[in-house]
């Protein structure tokens, strides 16, 4: 009877324990069917730092080529020769009526071109030329030219040097300067900075087709000649001298060309030794008035449109020597 009594008690609270359990369990939001919906909290994930987008190396563009347009040679024409008055012109008039004049060269009068005064101190005429080089110098004042390339200056005291060539003849009267060259048998004569009629050419052969037997050349302006029809290649030749405007004459045995004599100063081997080897005051000054004269000329006619083509390999170094030397 005691042990049934022991039993008892925890068996009672025992099922005291689980109807309460029940009960509760029974509570609203804590059966299946219970309306009470069990909300989470919500948390914001914390925002993440902007990326910047990986940087892009800047493109280089690919260097522009600079081309610089070179004045092709013109095709020839011929061109008659106009009568100037160029009597005592300054240097600056000259180069303004030569270049109205479109080819550098005026018809003169035969008795411009002085051939007795052949008188003065012939020191006052320099000659220099590249080696190589044949002519002859008959007297202080006469020069017969056959082929090569020579430098006549002609200064007081002396008058005039008279130069001959195979194709015309030349009067370089007092404070004038001249280049003669000879090419595939073809003969330059590039009139440095003689002004009014310092440079004058005569042409014997009247057959020539000229209205003009004798002429003035301005500065900056050759007058060529040949026995042959003048080609464009006779007019641009490999010196390193800058070249526009050739124009046939006459017969087109003959013609006309403009030079840059500012190209000339600076590739002529023949002025370039002249400043190198020779002191003296004198040729200062011949430098000295050449450089002014392309200065002129620069202003006056302008420096585009010519054509250059690059000095020949088989060019030859010029000759230190000079005929006459001064006193």
């Amino acid at each position: 009877m005691l042990k049934s009594k022991t039993l008892f008690k925890p068996l009672f609270l025992l099922s005291i324990y689980l109807w309460l359990a029940m009960l509760w369990l029974n509570m609203p939001g804590h059966c299946q069917g219970s309306s009470f919906t069990y909300t989470p909290p919500i948390t914001t994930p914390p925002s993440m730092p902007t990326i910047p987008p990986p940087m892009t190396p800047p493109s280089i563009p690919a260097p522009i080529k600079v081309f610089v347009p070179i004045t092709p040679p013109p095709t020839l024409g011929n061109t008659p020769i106009n009568p100037i008055d160029l009597t005592n012109a300054n240097p600056i008039d000259f180069a303004i009526n030569a270049h109205a004049s479109g080819n550098g060269i005026s018809a003169v009068n035969e008795k411009h071109f002085k051939e007795d005064i052949l008188k003065g101190d012939g020191s006052g005429i320099l000659v220099k030329w590249i080696a190589g080089s044949k002519f002859q110098q008959l007297t202080p004042y006469s020069i017969n030219f056959e082929s090569g390339s020579i430098l006549v200056s002609t200064r007081r005291p002396a008058h005039v040097a008279l130069i001959k060539t195979k194709y015309f003849d030349i009067s370089c009267q007092a404070n004038s300067e001249i280049i003669l060259k000879e090419e595939n048998d073809v003969i330059h004569l590039m009139n440095l900075n003689g002004t009014g009629k310092a440079i004058l050419v005569k042409v014997p052969d009247k057959s020539s087709g000229l209205n003009s037997q004798v002429m003035s050349i301005a500065p900056g302006f050759e007058f060529i000649g040949s026995n042959t029809k003048i080609a464009t290649k006779d007019l641009y030749l490999h010196d390193g001298f800058a070249r526009r405007g050739g124009k046939l004459l006459g017969n087109e045995q003959f013609a006309t060309n403009e030079f840059s004599l500012e190209t000339v100063l600076a590739n002529s081997g023949l002025i370039v030794t002249l400043g190198q080897n020779d002191s003296h005051s004198k040729t200062k000054r011949i430098l000295a008035d050449m450089s002014k004269m392309a200065a002129v000329l620069n202003y006056v006619n302008g420096t585009t449109g010519f054509y250059q083509v690059s000095v020949s390999k088989q060019a030859k170094a010029p000759s230190t020597n000079q005929s006459i030397s001064y006193q």
